[in-house]
């Protein structure tokens, strides 16, 4: 009984240290590149960069709308296969759905 808690334990410190050290491998390569940013790019380029950096940041919110933390939080509580199946399915029409439409909203506004 005890090697099984154990066991448990283990597995969830072997996803944690999984996530935590994707997130270190991302922090020290932006730390890595940002002096070969600085030294190959002027002032006007790192400043075009950054306002692109913004653009994508918020614009991936909206066209996301947090329906992966959604996807997280009730997947779980679905018992049955077939409503995950069913509420999977929901959620990506409605993400496809709505990205196309947010797609066509701003190719309409660029091309006005």
């Amino acid at each position: 009984m005890k090697i099984n808690k154990y066991k448990k334990y283990i597995n969830k410190f072997k996803n944690v240290s999984i996530y935590t050290g994707g997130n270190f491998i991302i922090k020290a390569v932006n730390t890595i590149t940002l002096p070969i940013f600085t030294r190959l790019l002027t002032q006007s380029d790192y400043g075009i960069l950054s306002a692109c950096n913004t653009i994508h940041i918020f614009s991936g919110n909206i066209f996301r709308l947090g329906v992966h933390q959604s996807i997280l939080k009730q997947y779980l509580e679905f018992n049955d296969v077939r409503e995950r199946k069913k509420y999977l399915g929901s959620v990506t029409s409605f993400s496809l759905l709505w990205s196309l439409g947010l797609l066509h909203f701003f190719l309409y506004l660029g091309l006005s």
